[in-house]
Formats: C-alpha cells, structure tokens, sequence
C-alpha cells in the first residue's frame, strides 16, 4: 500500500506536489515534512513520523516537546538556506525541547528511503551561557531571550552532518566549495540548560560530537565510526559520569582523532568521573593532557597515528584537558 504526501516549497509560495512513499517503510506511521521554522510550541508525536526539509528553527521561546520513541528524518543533499545550505534542525538561544527517546536520521529527499551516508546539517542546541560562532553559525547571547531548555533520556543520531564538498579535484589541486558540518553541535549552553542524559551519534559526516563554548554534563556518550573525530571540545568542559564509548577505527581516511581540542576562547576539559566505564579504540589525538592513574599514556604528538586502546571501568576520575593549545 501507498499514501500521498502534500507539501510546501521552502520558500512559501504555495505549490503542491506529489510524492509516493511506501508505507512499509515508514512503519505504517503517517509523514509530516516539517517545512517552516517552528514559531509556535507544538508537540511531534510518536504516532508519525517527521522529516526535516530545510533549515528548521526552533525559535525564541519555542516549546517543542517529543513523544518517546518518536523518529525524525533530516534531508540529505543541498538546500538554499540563510546559513548551512542544508537541512538541519537547530534549537535557537531560548528554546526549549522536552523529551525521551528520540532519534534522528538521514533521508533521501525524494524517494524518503533511509540514506547510509551523511549529507545534511544536523542537529544544533544553541544555548545562553556564552558568545560562539562556528561553520556559519553565530550565536550572540541576548539578555532579552528566556533560558534555552534541553532534556531528554536519549538523543540517537545516525548519519548526521556532511563532509566537505570538492570541486576540480586534481593531483595537484582540491577546492573545498563548502566547509564539513558536524552531526552534533553544542553551542554556548550550561549545565543547567542541558538536561539530556545520553547521546548517541553514529556514522557522523564531520565530527561525532561537538561542542563549543559550553559547559555540560552527560551520564553516556557513544560516538562510531565518524568521518573525521569522535568527541570535538571548543573551549568548553563537559563531564561524563557513566559511560564513554568511541570508535574511530583506522581506515584509509586521515586526520581522525578520538579528542580533538580547541582553546580559543579559553582551555577544554573532559572529566571522566570515577566508576564510569570507558571504551576507546582509535588515535588518542594531538597536543592534549591525560591525568589518570588507570588509562595508558596515550602518544600525542602531532600528525601522529598511533592506535590507542582501552576498556574498562575508572576506579578515581580521569581528566583530559587542553590549556594553550589546539
């Protein structure tokens, strides 16, 4: 059996057209394509399912509350937006999204079909804890936005971001027409904004994890296989007090890092709190600091690509941190 869908163009002047969609697929679940930014507090519940097609916002006091075990598709390929020129979901400095289980995949535009590569914008949490700017993405915290609110159990995302994007590639020449685009950005959020427990990012185009100017906590984290680093800090602290899970196996791709670390707007910090299970298979990354009585000191120096392995559970906790470099 099959239904027929109605939608909007982005940019709102009104046309219809029609697209076929297994509904085996969709688990017999109703689509919603989620066209406009979201100006108005709504509820996506589990009885559907939800695609992103262009760059949605959650506004400014924007309540955006998510029945659990709800699915909601991001749109692969380019799109004509003000900023990432692709579909993403990005939560502006005082929303708020409430939460359980929730999951975030890639979709084919056209034909709705999952997609097992990672061609969009992702997911964005913009916060009101500090000033940051990344990929395009500004942020400038304003006294007159409320708090911005993030609690969920667990955020599960799967083929999320994009890589760059080249043009007249040559022996002798790459041209990059767009920068990558990570599958999770943190930007500017504190720990009293952020109440989502367990994040869970799979086959990333950029970095698995990212976070920039914030401060945050998480009971897990699970980061696989990204196209480039597991777990990128931008002056920020984020904790993790049960469980940290990353694999960046080697392959034939370069420059992929468990940690990659950045100190622009001051130092990074990771704490890894005592009794959390930890289980680490890739290269450890450059120019960063290990205080642990337990993990095996890892080989940071630059452009290095030794293997660093470890399992087990932190008897006391463990910091990873970058002060002064990057």
């Amino acid at each position: 059996m099959a239904s027929y869908i109605r939608c909007q163009s982005l940019n709102n002047h009104a046309f219809n057209y029609e697209i076929r969609v297994s509904q085996r697929f969709f688990k017999m679940k109703p689509l919603e394509i989620i066209s406009k930014s979201i100006a108005r507090s709504r509820v996506l519940t589990n009885k559907k399912s939800y695609l992103i097609k262009g760059e949605i916002h959650v506004k400014n006091g924007v309540r955006l509350t998510v029945e659990d075990n709800t699915q909601i598709f991001i749109s692969n390929g380019s799109e004509k937006s003000r900023t990432l020129n692709r579909s993403a979901l990005i939560f502006d400095q005082g929303s708020k999204l409430i939460g359980k289980r929730i999951t975030f995949k890639a979709a084919n535009p056209i034909s709705l079909k999952l997609e097992k590569i990672a061609n969009n914008g992702g997911l964005w949490f913009l916060g009101s804890h500090q000033n940051a700017d990344k990929d395009g993405v500004s942020l400038k915290v304003k006294a007159s936005h409320s708090r911005s609110l993030f609690s969920a159990t667990k955020i599960s995302a799967y083929y999320l971001g994009c890589g760059d994007s080249l043009k007249n590639k040559s022996k002798r020449k790459t041209k990059f027409i767009e920068d990558d685009l990570d599958a999770i950005s943190v930007m500017g959020v504190s720990r009293v904004e952020w109440g989502i427990n367990s994040v869970s990012s799979l086959y990333s185009g950029d970095d698995g994890f990212d976070v920039t100017n914030s401060d945050i906590a998480l009971e897990r984290l699970r980061v696989s296989d990204p196209t480039e680093d597991g777990v990128n800090l931008s002056s920020s602290r984020v904790s993790i007090h049960k469980t940290l899970d990353i694999s960046v196996k080697r392959d034939q791709r370069t420059d992929r890092d468990l940690f990659d670390f950045e100190t622009d707007d001051g130092a990074s910090y990771l704490e890894l709190h005592g009794g959390a299970t930890l289980n680490l298979d890739g290269t450890f990354g450059d120019q960063l600091n290990l205080f642990s009585s337990q993990m095996p000191k890892p080989n940071t120096r630059n452009n290095n690509n030794q293997r660093y392995r470890y399992s087990g559970k932190l008897r006391k906790s463990s910091l990873i941190f970058s002060i002064d470099q990057d």
